[in-house]
């Protein structure tokens, strides 16, 4: 039983106006989310806003606002290697500052063999589901998040995420079918790394920058 939305803080604006950015001039810095499994892997690659801001970007965005501009998921058969791979291809041209995937307690191993093939990926800072996505519901409270209007995985996820009721029809602080929604575990745990209020990443030093 489900109904109510777990990222109906994300307006209509933010979904869509993103679009006008153009991708190729953003020499911002990128961060990525990353959620493992061999059946469903995802990456989400967001940047944080820098000024002036490039012609044709919405003159409403601030500085470190956020903004979701790549996705990835390519489904099942692809080593860790192959992931990387197109990881740096998504990224050519950017400087990727950060990237944190996977729960603390089980998937050490994994970061381990992405970190052995050159692209590191931290665990979250903030270890439970709920506080991780409490943390970037602020950040959209405060518009200080946007997604490109053409990453259709990503939109459909944010749309169809819900939470689970009880039998009042109260939610519960549990997301229904939460094992679907990989790119926004992709979201949570990267964008849970980032303060609302000041949108400022938490870690002085980041993975990326110490290879």
């Amino acid at each position: 039983m489900s109904g109510i939305s777990v990222w109906d803080s994300l307006s209509h604006r933010n979904r869509h106006r993103a679009a006008l950015l153009p991708r190729r001039q953003l020499a911002w810095p990128v961060y990525s989310g990353h959620d493992f499994g061999s059946a469903n892997p995802a990456a989400l690659f967001l940047a944080q806003v820098r000024l002036p801001l490039p012609p044709g970007a919405p003159a409403y965005m601030r500085y470190n606002d956020l903004v979701a501009f790549r996705e990835y998921c390519p489904g099942s058969g692809f080593s860790i290697p192959q992931h990387r791979d197109r990881f740096k291809e998504l990224t050519t041209g950017y400087e990727v500052k950060k990237s944190v995937g996977g729960n603390v307690t089980s998937e050490g191993e994994i970061r381990q063999g992405y970190l052995a093939h050159g692209w590191p990926i931290q665990a979250p800072q903030i270890t439970k589901v709920p506080a991780q996505i409490d943390r970037v519901i602020g950040l959209m409270e405060l518009n200080k998040f946007y997604v490109f209007n053409d990453m259709p995985f990503t939109l459909a996820e944010l749309s169809n995420c819900l939470w689970q009721l009880d039998a009042e029809r109260k939610p519960l602080n549990k997301i229904d079918n939460e094992q679907r929604y990989h790119l926004l575990s992709c979201l949570r745990t990267m964008g849970s790394d980032f303060s609302p209020e000041t949108a400022i990443g938490e870690g002085a030093k980041t993975s990326h920058d110490e290879r």
